[in-house]
């Protein structure tokens, strides 16, 4: 769908001094958020994204939502560095829109728009006090269905909202702070097919995508990452790619390759480990379920590699479209790329099924994203990084097994990267930890036969461990007799004859090559002339 036409009642911001003392403001970690809604088209936790977002796009504002304006807040903002609280009323009012199409024909769409009344509080001592008050009358936002009968309108509230919700948070005094954090930075390419360009244009597009990793950014600040630019690439859509998988599996089979910038003042630590953001503008490949839920997202789990596809539905695939969903769209399938399934759930970052917009994370997806970063791009030790891994694992990924063992062996694969068989100690490893390895180690056999025998040994030995330290562990036996079944047989070396035969083939009615007889003089002990 594009959009065609946004409708603006009445838009007002009218800002009312209410004439309180105005104490000075200390810096803090957030500003504090009580809403109060009356009944309308859009669930709260919808509401409640739609502030978050418009805050941390206005004012740079994490927001705390906090149930109600009482002592229970005063109390939570005395327990904090939080100074700034602002209290949102949300209404709606029904009404319709005029349409007129190019050809003269009018037709009336009925919607909601939205009404909020907003004050900021200031925590003077043991009181909060307001500050300012002012009202904002928004728009009713009208989309036409894209690919349907041209008659086919739909109101968005969504959409009225978030422009309602931008206006309405401009003029908050709140100072604007950073929390000084411990923030693991994870280099990130970002590559355009032929349709994006296109659609954006070749001079634009970085701009496009760049707001996207913007807003990813802000949704990954609970896990303690950031996304960082270091390189921009093109590609081209082969024909016959139908669906988001078939354009990923094209874009991994480009290496990525980051070239250094030798004059750059500060250069990414483990840009040799980035990961490869595609965009593309072809909106067929995005699965649409229904009118408000698409799936414009693919990653492997682990993996290097994500592509974003622009949204079908409503309003979607339009240059001005920039409000939250490519951002959330971005940081669930960098997730997906650092190991983190899906939780339960429909109002969560990494929910598999969300309606509406999203931007708390799980703390199990935490602590994971940050194990996972940590791995990739900070700790350069096999030992250390295995330990985080294994724990995260065992703590957050439940009873899945191969989900856990992908995890662990995957993420130090794309990290610090696999260290040889041998190289590390398996008594100083967990026993998930040993069965981890010692499949991988056993997956990389079948792929690599001139080094098969070595990594089998490496299989062997992490397998034995594993059943030490837990012999009632079903998959550590289990593990060690797959490792038991794949292990060569000694065979004898090959004579001449034989090497004879599979070079020339075997002689017609002679059951053996004449070879010449050798004679080899032996001066010394182990050495042939």
């Amino acid at each position: 769908m594009s959009p065609l036409l946004r409708i603006a009642r009445f838009l007002a911001a009218i800002l009312v001094f209410l004439g309180v003392a105005t104490p000075a403001l200390a810096t803090g970690e957030t500003v504090a958020v009580v809403i109060e809604t009356a009944e309308g088209p859009l669930p709260d936790s919808t509401v409640q994204a739609v502030i978050w977002h418009a805050l941390y796009e206005s004012h740079g504002h994490r927001a705390l939502f906090l149930p109600a304006l009482d002592e229970r807040a005063v109390d939570a903002l005395r327990g904090s560095p939080i100074t700034t609280l602002v209290k949102v009323e949300l209404s709606w009012r029904p009404d319709s829109a005029r349409v007129e199409r190019d050809d003269g024909e009018v037709y009336l769409v009925g919607g909601h728009y939205p009404v909020l009344d907003t004050t900021e509080y200031a925590l003077d001592g043991d009181v909060l006090r307001a500050r300012y008050t002012w009202h904002t009358e928004g728009p009713i936002s009208v989309f036409q269905v894209r690919g349907d009968e041209p008659n086919r309108f739909i109101s968005m509230p969504e959409v009225s909202l978030q422009e309602t919700i931008s206006l309405a948070v401009e003029p908050l005094r709140a100072p604007v702070w950073r929390e000084a954090t411990d923030t693991i930075e994870i280099p990130v390419v970002l590559a355009a097919d032929d349709d994006y360009r296109a659609f954006y244009g070749e001079d634009d597009w970085k701009q496009v995508a760049g707001r996207a990793v913007s807003r990813a950014n802000a949704l990954l600040t609970d896990a303690g990452i950031e996304l960082r630019v270091v390189q921009h690439e093109t590609f081209e859509s082969p024909e016959g790619v139908d669906d988001l998988s078939g354009l990923l599996e094209t874009l991994s089979a480009r290496p990525i390759r980051v070239h250094r910038d030798p004059s750059a003042p500060h250069p990414v630590k483990g840009a040799d480990r980035a990961l490869r953001i595609g965009f593309t503008a072809q909106t067929q490949l995005a699965v649409a379920w229904d009118a408000e839920m698409e799936d414009v997202g693919r990653a492997y789990l682990p993996g290097r590699n994500l592509i974003i596809a622009d949204q079908a539905a409503h309003p979607g695939h339009d240059p001005a479209w920039d409000v939250a969903e490519e951002g959330v769209a971005v940081a669930h399938e960098v997730l997906h790329a650092l190991g983190i399934p899906h939780v339960h759930g429909d109002d969560l970052l990494m929910s598999e099924t969300k309606r509406g917009s999203v931007y708390r994370m799980s703390a199990s997806t935490a602590e994971l994203a940050r194990a996972a970063a940590a791995c990739r791009y900070t700790h350069w030790d096999a030992i250390t990084a295995l330990a985080a891994l294994s724990q995260s694992a065992e703590a957050h990924l439940g009873d899945d097994l191969d989900l856990q063992l992908d995890y662990i062996s995957d993420n130090l694969a794309y990290g610090v990267g696999m260290p040889d068989p041998g190289r590390l100690e398996p008594g100083r490893l967990s026993a998930l930890t040993n069965v981890a390895l010692a499949r991988y180690y056993l997956d990389r056999a079948q792929e690599d036969p001139s080094n098969a025998w070595q990594l089998r040994q490496g299989a062997r030995a992490h397998a034995e461990s594993a059943l030490e330290q837990a012999p009632a562990w079903k998959e550590a036996r289990r593990m060690t007799q797959r490792v038991a079944a794949v292990q060569p047989r000694k065979t004898a070396a090959p004579t001449v004859h034989d090497i004879a035969v599979s070079i020339y083939g075997a002689p017609d009615g002679e059951d053996r090559w004449a070879l010449p007889e050798t004679t080899c003089k032996t001066p010394g002990p182990g050495t042939c002339d």
